[in-house]
């Protein structure tokens, strides 16, 4: 999903960050690399065919180890279309919710329904601890990422979209009924889904041109990082084992039975791991792992690959069952080369630095936008709301950035009668003027020059305006340029 929701996070912790390179060279550290990168590949792929073991810890999920060498085991499944349906706004029953305003974002509302069903649908699925602002703030960035895509011209076709859902349905290995099916369950029909998927694409183009293809690792970057954590880097020491695995429930063979089958040579073991091996995760790469002793690996099959000399085969009983397990090698402590990390540097860099282009391009937003959040139990319906409800108008409060500050500055000060007295040649009144950005057209400006366009001569003498620019708040004359702080001050205006 592009730079959505949530799509790009922020490592505070330095050496969390380094364990993770740490994590993704053990992984990739195999015989042979590129092999290894595509047999990890189908792995991820197969699980997310099949299921979300949604409570994985990290470190199962980056070394991708099967359930027969974790040593706590999940059962907590999710079904993979409801991670797809992860952003959507579920209607929520007109019987049971008042619907109004959450938030105007520039004057397009959020409605308290779709912040109250995001809420709900990512505590079940994602955050339980989740609160009603901090998705409410979800929101409001993903409309204001929109409405910018918009001003910038991105646009998502029709087909576009129907593509998007063609291939989620593929990826999800549904057909159409069961796609409509689980979408009905949900409470949203098709047309709800592709207005959605139209956003959402759209955003994520914008986010690709304005951050993901500028956010470029120089050399000399990777090379730094490098140096400055090559210490922390050390990998501890590691076996490389394969392994056929006769699960407690196979009655018709043995593991002594396959054992004898394997030729001196070892030649015919990948040939066996596909015929007889129970675990399926491991067989599309020869039954192969590698791991140290910190891995969450059951005892006995970690303690039996150390013990064991490169070339050894023995069977091993754990609680899944009989291992034929085949030690290639030892892997000795060490530190890999900057070669050997430079893909994970480079993605850990460029991932950094994403993060930090996307929270300033959405501070960038937030401080031109006007953003009115309303705070009772009730809020205004503008024209209708989703639910037909009509519900009384409370107090607004706005939330102060930089754009919402000019605007009830410039509209605060002509509401007391304040005026600015400029003269159309005068630099300085021009930059006060430009201090209110697209708002000064909100000021009472009096031009005291002749030759101005709608000059007001007479006003300027008789409050005898000598200097320029010359503002007159509450009967007072104050002289040049003012701040916006200080004619807040003047002026009585809240700032």
């Amino acid at each position: 999903m592009g730079l959505t929701e949530d799509t790009i996070k922020e490592d505070d912790n330095m050496i969390e960050n380094k364990e993770e390179i740490k994590k993704d060279t053990q992984v990739e550290e195999k015989k042979e690399h590129k092999k290894e990168i595509t047999k990890h590949k189908k792995v991820e792929t197969k699980e997310k065919k099949n299921t979300n073991k949604s409570s994985k810890t990290k470190k199962q999920e980056k070394n991708a180890t099967p359930d027969w060498l974790v040593i706590t085991l999940s059962s907590a499944l999710v079904v993979a279309v409801v991670i797809v349906l992860y952003f959507l706004f579920l209607k929520v029953n007109p019987e049971q919710t008042q619907d109004s305003v959450a938030t105007l974002v520039n004057g397009v509302p959020i409605y308290e329904s779709q912040v109250l069903s995001r809420m709900k649908l990512i505590q079940a699925l994602n955050n339980p601890t989740i609160d009603r602002n901090t998705t409410l703030a979800i929101m409001t960035d993903e409309m204001l990422l929109y409405q910018e895509a918009q001003k910038e011209g991105y646009k998502t076709t029709t087909q576009e979209v129907d593509q998007y859902v063609t291939d989620l349905i593929k990826q999800n290995d549904l057909d159409e009924n069961s796609f409509e099916k689980e979408l009905n369950a949900a409470g949203i029909n098709s047309n709800e889904l592709k207005a959605l998927y139209e956003r959402t694409l759209t955003i994520n183009k914008l986010i690709n041109k304005s951050i993901t293809s500028v956010a470029l690792v120089s050399e000399k970057e990777i090379q730094d990082f490098y140096d400055s954590n090559k210490a922390d880097l050390t990998i501890p020491a590691r076996v490389q084992v394969k392994h056929i695995l006769i699960a407690n429930t196979k009655t018709n063979i043995t593991a002594e039975d396959v054992k004898a089958m394997i030729k001196e040579d070892k030649s015919n073991f990948c040939d066996l791991v596909t015929e007889y091996s129970d675990d399926t995760e491991s067989v599309s790469y020869c039954g192969e792992y590698n791991f140290s002793r910190q891995d969450p690996i059951v005892e006995e099959f970690i303690n039996a690959s150390f013990e064991m000399k490169p070339g050894e085969i023995r069977i091993i009983n754990t609680i899944f069952g009989q291992h034929i397990l085949y030690k290639i090698a030892d892997m000795p402590e060490g530190t890999p080369s900057l070669e050997e990390l430079r893909q994970e540097i480079e993605s850990y860099l460029t991932n950094q630095k994403m993060a930090s282009m996307y929270k300033e391009f959405l501070n960038s937003l937030r401080e031109k936008a006007i953003i009115e959040e309303y705070t009772n139990e009730t809020s205004p319906v503008l024209n209708e709301s989703l639910t037909g409800n009509v519900i009384n108008t409370p107090t607004k409060q706005v939330v102060k950035t930089e754009e919402s500050t000019k605007l009830s500055l410039a509209q605060c000060l002509t509401e007391t009668g304040a005026k600015l007295y400029t003269v159309y040649w005068c630099p300085h009144c021009e930059a006060q003027i430009k201090d209110f950005g697209e708002y000064a057209s909100q000021l009472d400006v009096v031009e005291c020059d002749p030759e101005g366009e709608n000059p007001q001569v007479e006003a300027c003498q008789e409050q005898r305006v000598t200097t320029f620019p010359t503002w007159i708040i509450n009967g007072k004359k104050y002289e040049g340029t003012q701040s916006l702080e200080k004619l807040a001050e003047y002026s009585g205006c809240s700032n």
